[in-house]
């Protein structure tokens, strides 16, 4: 439990300032089965994956909450069960050390997670338990929508989330960039191609977001790079996760629209070419910069491995991809999460030697 509290729950919690998962879950997994089993399976799983031992207590507590959470599901108002949706999320965490980051289209073996996270969809402003579920299974989906370059399960026409640019406290702020990063994924997996006008919406209320956005959302302080081995990218603070996993999906979309801008011919105009690799680096350079700049939690790391995914290829400089390599071997390494075929996947692109 005490693992769950203090190396999980803070990225489980990165977007909810009230730390639902790690005060309120824990309080009430002492009152559940289900929940204190799946705490238990993602806890002993982290542990055995970050130590690299091999233990069958994960798998045990695993197929434990299974056997306690598939029964209450067929029940005709599981839903309205604030921590079955809990448990199902904490599970997820738990199947994400094993889905690679390059794609391939894992999907969830959990039962009903997409009609879980979906049916939820009206009350993502309700605050509490349902509200912060909901919120950790939305950000999961895209993750994996996000790598497997295909549309969001979740419909989020129905997401009642005030995506103005009004008066708002942090989370809102973020949460508003993450929906919007959401509608880029969908429109650009959706048919491959984006018309000019959408195209343009989309980066407008981007760019809109970041001009409106609160001055909590600016840096802290950032380190200039010495340009020395270790020492390549500007790193950025900012004054919580919260908010560094916003600014996050800001380049993030930046990253999928850039490489999706109808603007750019498919064929010729290799200066444009060149110019949109150009701008590709410099925000997966800005997503590492963030990562490096004191980031604890494994949602900032993985958000970063996400785009480093996405156009580590573009990188030229030796130096470069060695640090690339560098930052998806920690996120393995500290944070359980599977980053060994993105590494292959890069060299390969970059024709390294098969030895190295």
């Amino acid at each position: 439990m005490q693992h769950f509290i203090e190396h999980l729950a803070p990225s489980i919690d990165v977007v909810c300032s009230s730390q639902v998962f790690g005060r309120l879950v824990p309080r009430m997994a002492f009152l559940s089965p289900i929940l204190l089993t799946s705490i238990f399976a993602v806890a002993s799983k982290h542990i055995s994956k970050t130590i690299e031992t091999t233990d069958p207590a994960p798998e045990t507590y695993f197929q434990e909450t299974l056997d306690h959470l598939i029964p209450v599901l067929n029940e005709p108002d599981a839903l309205v069960e604030d921590y079955i949706l809990a448990a199902v999320v904490i599970l997820r965490v738990m199947e994400e050390m094993d889905i690679s980051l390059s794609g391939h289209d894992q999907q969830s073996h959990l039962p009903a997670i997409h009609a879980l996270i979906s049916a939820q969809e009206r009350i993502a402003t309700r605050g509490g338990l349902r509200q912060a579920a909901w919120w950790v299974g939305f950000r999961q989906e895209m993750v994996v929508a996000f790598i497997n370059q295909r549309p969001i399960v979740p419909v989020l026409e129905h997401c009642n989330l005030d995506r103005s640019f009004s008066a708002a406290d942090d989370d809102t702020w973020t949460n508003r960039i993450i929906v919007h990063c959401a509608d880029v994924i969908n429109h650009c997996f959706q048919n491959g191609s984006l018309s000019q006008t959408t195209w343009k919406a989309l980066r407008d209320y981007g760019e809109a977001w970041m001009a409106h956005k609160p001055r909590s959302f600016n840096p802290i302080f950032q380190s200039q790079p010495s340009g020395e081995k270790g020492d390549l990218f500007t790193k950025t603070w900012y004054a919580g996760d919260t908010i560094a996993k916003g600014v996050q999906h800001y380049h993030l979309s930046k990253i999928l629209l850039v490489a999706h801008d109808p603007n750019i011919p498919r064929l010729g105009l290799h200066r444009k070419a060149f110019e949109q690799a150009n701008e590709l680096r410099s925000h997966a350079r800005t997503l590492c910069g963030i990562a490096q700049g004191g980031c604890k939690t494994a949602a900032i790391w993985v958000t970063t491995c996400m785009g480093i995914s996405w156009c580590g290829d573009r990188f030229v400089s030796r130096l470069e991809q060695e640090e690339l390599l560098e930052i998806l071997k920690y996120t393995d390494r500290v944070h359980a999460r599977h980053t060994l075929s993105t590494q292959k996947n890069l060299k390969e692109a970059w024709d390294w030697p098969a030895d190295t």
